[in-house]
């Protein structure tokens, strides 16, 4: 009995080695047929819209597509194309609304597959050519100011796209439009840069460019060159005139050279209580003259300094002038009653005496 139990045992082992097994065939999953379409969402009345349809079909096979543009055209098909392609078409409204466009398109295995998309067309117009304007001069370093305007025909808000001309570009918020809009910037290098911008309204409708370059190279354009430089305040001024006067009225001249070249302003401290406020502008080394009516006797030392058209103040000059006791023509009387009505000491001043 039990060599038959070990025999079987053998039938069926040998069986098993001998007879071929069976199983299941794995496919690797394929993508499933999908129709899309891609392309803008708005646009303009007459302006030309281009669409992208794909039938991912993984057969692959020539395929045509049907369009209907739902504005009254007549739909038709246009082909053929490999599935999985992309197929480039194009199309215009000419009234404003919302328009649903329907594509249908029949599968490699006669499966017809179809989609819809919305466009929404608008009657809209650019902005115009912003305004551009601010500083010509800049430091580096220092923030600037610039001025950036546009004018919308439908009352759009407007966006600014500028370009700074060193690597730099910013899109601003949207402003309402014909609202001068402030925006600052900081140049790190020396140079000469040329600003541009666009005006673009809430539709993306987009003006032509704006350009911020030298009116003095053109007069014909109103715009203006950004020079970037590395500013030096002016040198302190060398005061020349008399050392010793009679009272009376006298003349000084007040040069100061600017490093930079840059055109430079004068504030004069007269050392009477009277003072000279920021005149100008003069050339770099060019010499300032200016008339002060001497009253007092004693010694006074004036002084002047300069300021260059970047807001940068040198240092103090001095000169000491005399105007002896002996030489003093105004009675102490008459001198104690100028010191305490200031206006009769500036009528003085003005007759010259």
């Amino acid at each position: 009995m039990k060599k038959l139990l070990v025999f079987g045992v053998i039938v069926l082992f040998l069986g098993m080695s001998v007879i071929p097994s069976t199983g299941t065939t794995v496919i690797e999953n394929e993508l499933p047929t999908e129709l899309i379409i891609d392309g803008p969402t708005h646009g303009n009345v007459g302006e030309l819209l281009e669409y992208i349809l794909i039938l991912n079909d993984p057969e692959g096979c020539e395929i045509w597509f049907y369009i209907d543009w739902d504005d009254g055209t007549n739909p038709d098909w246009i082909g053929p194309y490999m599935a999985g392609d992309e197929a480039l078409v194009s199309h215009t409204w000419y009234e404003c609304g919302i328009y649903n466009f329907s594509v249908q398109v029949e599968g490699c295995d006669g499966t017809m597959y179809s989609g819809t998309f919305e466009v929404t067309i608008i009657d809209n117009h650019p902005p115009s050519t912003p305004i551009i304007s601010g500083e010509k001069g800049v430091i580096i370093g220092e923030e600037f100011d610039y001025y950036f305007r546009a004018i919308d025909p439908d009352g759009d808000d407007v966006r600014y796209i500028i370009n700074w001309d060193d690597d730099n570009s910013v899109i601003t918020d949207f402003y309402n439009s014909g609202e001068e809009v402030t925006v600052g910037h900081t140049y790190l290098e020396k140079g000469t840069y040329v600003i541009c911008a666009f005006a673009e309204d809430i539709h993306g409708a987009v003006g032509p460019e704006g350009y911020y370059i030298p009116d003095w190279k053109n007069k014909a354009l109103s715009t203006v060159l950004i020079v970037v430089t590395d500013n030096h305040p002016p040198d302190a001024p060398k005061i020349t005139g008399p050392k010793t006067v009679r009272p009376g009225t006298h003349e000084w001249t007040f040069k100061a050279i600017d490093p930079d070249g840059d055109t430079v302003s004068y504030y004069i401290d007269w050392d009477d209580g009277d003072f000279e406020d920021w005149f100008g502008p003069f050339e770099s080394g060019e010499e300032a003259t200016r008339k002060h009516t001497v009253i007092y006797f004693g010694t006074v030392t004036i002084r002047a300094r300069a300021k260059d058209i970047h807001g940068a103040i040198g240092d103090w000059g001095h000169f000491e002038l005399e105007i002896p006791k002996s030489e003093q023509i105004i009675s102490p009387l008459f001198y104690r009653l100028l010191e305490r009505f200031p206006l009769l000491y500036r009528l003085v001043h003005i007759l010259g005496w």
